[in-house]
C-alpha cells in the first residue's frame, strides 16, 4: 500500500496537468483525452475508468473542441461509447448546442454495442505528452491507496498512524511531506488524538522530519481539547503552529 500511495502521490502533478491543459490548450487536451480513451480500452479498462479527461475538456471548453470531437467520434467507437457514458454518469457541463451535436454523432452507440470493434493503436505523442499520459494511468491505477489510507484513519487509526509515519519517512521532498500532512496526518491528529496523542508527542520530540509534517496541518478550536494539545506541542518543539 505504501508503494502504491507513493506512486499515486508522485504522479499527481503531471496527471493534474491534463486538467490545466483543458483551459489553456483545449486542442492538445482533447488529443490526450482521446489517446487515454483508446489506450485504456485497449488495456481492458471500462469507459467509466477513462472518461474523466474528456469530461474535463468538455467542462472547460466544449465549444472550442466540439467540431474536432465530432470528427473523432465518427471514426472511434470507443469515443462514442465514452460520450454515451458521460451522458449517464455526469451532468453535461457544456452548452446545449454542443452537447446535442455530440449526442447526434454518438447515435445508437452505447457501452454495450460494437464491443468487438478494435480501438485504434497507440499514436506516438510528444515526450512531454507521453509523460502526462503515463502519469495519468499511474495515478488512476494507484488512487485506491489514497482511499484505503483515508478509510483506515477511521477504521483502524493505529494502523493508519503506522502507515503515515512510514510515508513521511519515505517522502522525497517537502511537497510530499506536505501532502501527507494535509491528508492522513491531519485527519489522525484532529479526529483520533484521544487514542494517538502520546505517540504523536513522542514522535515529535524524536523526529524533526515529523515536526516539519506537523507544521503542515491545521487544527482548530472547534476540534476540542486537541487544539490546546497541539499548540502546546508545537511550542515545545520550537515550531510555528498554523
Amino acid at each position: 500500500m505504501i508503494v502504491s500511495y507513493q506512486a499515486m502521490q508522485r504522479s499527481q502533478a503531471l496527471a493534474d496537468a491534463l486538467q490545466d491543459l483543458g483551459r489553456s490548450d483545449s486542442a492538445r487536451a482533447l488529443n490526450l483525452a482521446v489517446e487515454i480513451i483508446h489506450r485504456g480500452i485497449e488495456r481492458g479498462w471500462d469507459t467509466f475508468d477513462v472518461m474523466s479527461p474528456l469530461s474535463d475538456v468538455l467542462a472547460s471548453n466544449a465549444e472550442a473542441v466540439v467540431t474536432a470531437l465530432e470528427s473523432i467520434a465518427r471514426e472511434s467507437v470507443a469515443v462514442r461509447r465514452v460520450l454515451w457514458r458521460l451522458k449517464r454518469q455526469t451532468r453535461p457541463f457544456i452548452g446545449t448546442d454542443a452537447w446535442q451535436r455530440l449526442m447526434t454523432v454518438t447515435g445508437e452507440t452505447t457501452d454495450y454495442t460494437e464491443l468487438e470493434t478494435p480501438v485504434p493503436p497507440p499514436r506516438p505523442q510528444l515526450d512531454a505528452d507521453e509523460e502526462i499520459i503515463a502519469a495519468w494511468f499511474v495515478y488512476e491505477e494507484n488512487f485506491w491507496s489514497f482511499s484505503e489510507v483515508h478509510d483506515l484513519c477511521d477504521s483502524d487509526p493505529a494502523l493508519a498512524w503506522s502507515l503515515t509515519q512510514e510515508l513521511i519517512a519515505r517522502a522525497e521532498d517537502a511537497g510530499e511531506i506536505g501532502a501527507i500532512a494535509a491528508g492522513p496526518l491531519e485527519k489522525l491528529v484532529r479526529e483520533h488524538a484521544d487514542r494517538l496523542w502520546p505517540a504523536i508527542v513522542a514522535k515529535a520530540h524524536a523526529d524533526r522530519r515529523f515536526v516539519s509534517a506537523l507544521r503542515g496541518i491545521w487544527v482548530f478550536e472547534e476540534d476540542g481539547e486537541v487544539y490546546a494539545w497541539f499548540q502546546e506541542l508545537m511550542r515545545d518543539v520550537d515550531a510555528e503552529p498554523n
